[in-house]
């Protein structure tokens, strides 16, 4: 496109030149061109009417002071072909200036009314505009017209803006190619009339290939519980096409939060979301969201996903944004880190989740309880992640293995669902609550967004209020969608031998997880919120000594719940719930601390450092100690000294032997043979003073006086370095 319009410029100068040579023009001056958007092309017939007035005022135009800028909007101030007028104006290489309208300047009239007085006028040098006449070296009379030229012109551009808009959306509305298509989506060609760019008209269809990864990305995340992260890799690993938002070659989490929102999936389709507003100040577009969108419609011959998945979604972003939180450890053990109960966990006292920390992230805590002091906090111990949920899933499948009437119970919940979706007055009045519901937080939400406030207390205010009140619509519409689905879906009775099957499959999982075995984290994590209800109380029990506090976890079981849900039922209102009761304490079998506390006791008593004891035995340093103080206290001894305070007495302060240990019987071995200090430092690849130490070392530990190498070097045949093989 740029070779085709140098090329016509050339063309175009050569013509006027021949016209009009430089000798016959009274001044020399330059063109300026420009439109906006790739569908135009009028370079030249802007440039041919300058020209044709330059000819006609005697002013000679030189090639190289011919500028223009092609697909760029006069709202922008940087443009290269403006910049390179601004610079021949600023040395005054021309005295003139022809432009065809003054909204090839700017797209505001004020803009182009500035630039004209302080660019041109001030500096002596004159401005025609070809169209309208306007001639800043004829008179003074010149800034009414070009004001009122200016507003007629951005007038002009800005008045089809509507037209244009109406036209989209009665296109729109017919399911046509209007916008950019969202991801699993495409066009197909259709009989009718051509675009503005003559192409054939499309109508947005499904496109098969990547409609079918949008189903399996809400699979992953609302069905089996993944976290965004683990779809990340997933997708990137299986070189899946990336969507909108990411980096054209990867998947990126804008991306697929993008993705996850967008509600052309449920066929939900909306024109006009948003509008770009110029930033002047900023001289770039700024993409603003209106309060409601131009124009919606549902189109369900493009629907992807349910309403229900969709808006359990929704729900699941709103409501657990740290739910993808947190980083992978370094050390690649997520065993002894299970993130599946993580927001579960509840102090009994201050209703907050329990937080990861402790040493290596093994553990949680109470964060509010940790800001009291330590005689005053309910939770005062740590609690062990990975055997917290071993000992929760093994009370789980114990308590469905015991359930005698669970089969029993979800049979009938099935007969009692087929019953409700038959006599709908009930679910009729509540869907009319909800829509009530939903239509007042949208208003609510309207009125915060126009209302922001002004001080960065009253923003931070509002945006907190919106995300809340998002929220809390998610979960309204998340709840429409699922009693919609229920009036109008036609419910199956699972036989006895169907509910056995799932009852042993979901004993299997929770059992294979109890014995410390592999399972799918998002699978395991979503059947525990439903049997749970995503509320595990955990109590102190025990003395508040130390090693002789445990935890014990309270929640209500709910097995009935996970039943309908899988089985696609109606959840009850008032379900058969029943307590469960789980002390998380390690059995005593199991406390590495008290199996090696009489090896722990003895290789204490021969002087080695705590951190050398726990790596001679395969344990870590705070089980090592913590079995040090359990065989002091089955023997009644003293409580062991602080490990800083007894390192000051170890003569071994080292896990590993530092070099000048090591080197030691390999120095003393050279230093025999007549060898300098200088010739053994080469031959052990370490500095002299290492030799030195390694030799004090040697001589010390047989209580030996180290010789003076002063005189000792007067006793060797070769004093000199240079001489000395090495």
């Amino acid at each position: 496109m740029a070779a085709t319009v140098e090329h016509d410029i050339d063309t175009l100068v050569a013509e006027m030149h021949a016209r009009m040579s430089s000798g016959q023009a009274d001044s020399t001056g330059c063109a300026y061109a420009r439109y906006s958007t790739d569908f135009q092309h009028s370079i030249i017939d802007q440039l041919r009417g300058v020209f044709e007035s330059a000819i006609q005022l005697g002013i000679f135009i030189p090639r190289a002071f011919v500028f223009y800028d092609t697909a760029i909007t006069g709202k922008k101030s940087n443009r290269r072909g403006l910049n390179a007028v601004k610079h021949v104006l600023a040395k005054k290489s021309a005295k003139t200036l022809l432009v065809f309208t003054t909204n090839r300047f700017y797209r505001k009239s004020y803009n182009c009314s500035k630039f004209i007085e302080e660019e041109i006028v001030e500096q002596g040098l004159r401005c025609v505009f070809v169209r309208s006449g306007i001639d800043t070296g004829l008179d003074d009379k010149w800034r009414l017209p070009l004001q009122i030229q200016g507003l007629v012109d951005e007038l002009g551009t800005s008045q089809y803006a509507p037209n244009i808009r109406a036209a989209h959306e009665s296109l729109f509305a017919k399911g046509w190619v209007v916008t950019t298509l969202p991801y699993g989506y495409m066009g197909e060609d259709i009989a009718g009339p051509l675009t503005k760019r003559h192409l054939t008209r499309q109508m947005i269809a499904i496109d098969p290939e990547l409609a079918h990864w949008v189903k399996k990305i809400f699979h992953w995340f609302v069905v089996e519980g993944r976290i965004l992260a683990r779809i990340l890799e997933e997708l990137n690993d299986q070189n899946v096409p990336p969507g909108p938002k990411s980096d054209g070659t990867f998947w990126t989490p804008q991306a697929l939060h993008y993705l996850l929102t967008n509600s052309a999936y449920r066929g939900l389709w909306t024109y006009g979301k948003g509008e770009s507003v110029w930033q002047s100040k900023k001289d770039y577009s700024k993409r603003v969201l209106r309060p409601t969108p131009l124009c919606e419609a549902q189109f369900e011959n493009l629907r992807l996903v349910s309403d229900e998945i969709w808006f359990k979604a929704q729900e699941i972003l709103a409501s657990s944004p740290q739910r993808n939180a947190g980083r992978k450890p370094k050390d690649g053990d997520q065993a002894t880190r299970p993130r599946i109960l993580n927001g579960f966990l509840k102090c009994p006292t201050h209703r907050c989740p329990l937080k990861v920390g402790g040493a290596y992230g093994r553990w949680m805590f109470c964060p509010k309880c940790y800001a009291l002091p330590k005689s005053k906090r309910p939770l005062y111990s740590y609690l062990r992640r990975d055997l917290t949920l071993r000992r929760i899933c093994r009370a789980i499948a114990d308590a469905i293995r015991a359930d005698d009437t669970l089969v029993s119970d979800l049979i009938a919940r099935c007969l009692t669902a087929a019953a409700e979706v038959q006599k709908d007055d009930d679910s009729r009045k509540d869907l009319t609550t909800l829509t009530t519901d939903a239509e007042k937080l949208t208003r609510t939400i309207i009125f915060t967004q126009s209302n922001p406030g002004e001080t960065e207390h009253d923003l931070e205010e509002s945006k907190s209020q919106l995300k809340m009140l998002r929220g809390k619509r998610a979960n309204v519409r998340a709840e429409i969608a699922r009693l919609t689905s229920t009036r109008e879906r036609a419910l199956r009775v699972p036989t006895e031998a169907e509910i056995r099957t799932w009852i042993d499959g979901l004993a299997a999982t929770l059992e294979a997880a109890a014995s410390g075995d592999d399972a799918d984290a998002g699978i395991l994590r979503n059947i525990i919120e439903l049997l749970t209800g995503g509320k595990i109380v955990v109590e102190q029990m025990g003395d508040r000594k130390p090693r002789c506090g445990w935890h014990r976890v309270r929640f209500e079981l709910g097995l009935v719940e996970i039943g309908s849900s899988h089985f696609d039922l109606v959840q009850p209102a008032n379900g058969s719930k029943r307590e469960i009761v789980v002390d998380i304490r390690a059995d005593p079998e199991a406390r590495i601390a008290e199996r090696h506390a009489e090896p722990a006791f003895v290789l204490y008593g021969q002087g080695m450092l705590v951190t050398a004891i726990a790596h001679r035995l395969g344990i870590e340093r705070h089980q090592a100690a913590e079995a040090i103080c359990i065989a002091h206290e089955h023997r009644d001894l003293p409580r062991p000294d602080d490990g800083r305070v007894r390192r000051g007495r170890v003569s071994d302060k080292f896990l590993k032997p530092p070099l000048f240990q090591e080197i030691a019987e390999e120095a003393k071995r050279l230093l025999d043979e007549g060898s300098l200090i200088e010739v053994i430092a080469e031959r052990l690849r370490c500095n002299r003073d290492t030799v030195q130490a390694a030799l004090k070392y040697w001589y010390s530990q047989r209580g030996e006086l180290m010789p003076d190498m002063r005189n000792r070097r007067k006793t060797l045949a070769i004093k000199n370095r240079s001489k000395s093989p090495v």
